[in-house]
């Protein structure tokens, strides 16, 4: 079981980032080697491997948590990148795997140096007690020059 909070951010054109939080009930396994490998296989059947375009980047930092990426062009020159980690992952004693509630995953078509840009500034935590947050909310887009 477990429960998957979304954000879209749309631009002008046709491109798209969604940031993606699964928090699980129960630990599950967070394994990134596990991730990589299935992760590739969905791009991969989503098109995004013309003419084996596909690259792994295996050892992304984000948010100061080991991660992964991937990026992939479609037979109409389309490109997606995605980019996972976990929020929580811990080794665990029962072998050579690690186990966590919360992975988090963007994906974006948007150029790579956005992209970038969107990972490196990227904070996701956990707010406890939402409801006492009285002020509205407020999103601004950074300038991109």
């Amino acid at each position: 079981m477990a429960t998957v909070y979304s954000l879209a951010i749309k631009g002008n054109d046709d491109e798209i980032a969604q940031i993606s939080v699964v928090e699980y009930k129960n630990f599950t396994d967070a394994t990134l080697e596990t991730d990589k490998l299935l992760k590739e296989k969905d791009l991969a059947l989503l098109g995004f491997n013309y003419n084996n375009s596909m690259m792994i980047v295996p050892d992304l930092i984000i948010q100061g948590n080991k991660g992964f990426g991937l990026t992939g062009l479609n037979s109409k020159g389309g490109r997606r990148i995605q980019a996972f980690y976990w929020l929580d992952s811990k080794k665990c004693d029962c072998g050579p795997v690690s186990i966590g509630k919360t992975n988090v995953g963007v994906t974006s078509s948007y150029p790579m140096n956005i992209t970038t840009g969107l990972m490196e500034s990227l904070h996701v935590d956990k707010v406890v007690n939402a409801s006492a947050h009285k002020t509205p909310l407020t999103f601004m887009p950074p300038s991109i020059k």
